[in-house]
């Protein structure tokens, strides 16, 4: 129940956000993926490609799509995707913009024998403008899922760098 109440609740922010949308952006990044409380994992990499919508307050929302693989201790990979819906809140300055972001997601992969689950991600950021419409961004990310624990347990970090178009 908590869970549909918390998806209905993105929802609307992330539709209002996109009712007042001023302008449309789109982006793509790469990283390092960081697992944090599982077995024989080590750091792989995340790819994600992305769409937001900028208004003029500081709310924004982004939607984004996500690769990532994950290094195993005995030689293979466990490789993970994800697609969110987030909310962006950008400070706003005048060169650097420093932004905080959080959302819900559907992972899938990230699970001894398979599965998919919902999530939640939470991140900061900060955007640097370089010409007319095109910036530059890093970014740390923490995200969850709601199943699994014990060898199932999923937890993963981020740290990207990009391009926002």
């Amino acid at each position: 129940m908590q869970v549909r109440a918390a998806l209905t609740a993105c929802a609307f922010v992330a539709l209002a956000s996109v009712a007042k949308a001023q302008s449309l952006n789109y982006g793509f990044g790469g990283g390092l993926a960081l697992p944090i409380d599982t077995y024989s994992v080590d750091v792989g990499y995340s790819v994600i490609g992305f769409i937001g919508f900028n208004t003029p307050s500081p709310l924004g929302a982004r939607f984004e799509g996500g690769f990532n693989q994950f290094h195993l201790g005995t030689g293979g990979a466990v490789t993970a995707w994800s697609g969110s819906g987030d909310v962006v809140v950008t400070i706003p300055t005048k060169r650097v913009h420093p932004y905080f972001l959080a959302g819900l997601g559907y992972y899938t992969g990230l699970y001894v024998g398979g599965g998919s689950h919902f999530g939640t991600n939470i991140g900061v950021g900060v955007r640097v403008p370089v010409a007319a419409k095109v910036s530059l961004f890093s970014e740390l990310r923490f995200h969850r899922t709601f199943e699994g624990r014990g060898l199932n347990q999923n937890y993963y970090g981020q740290w990207m760098f990009g391009v926002q178009l």
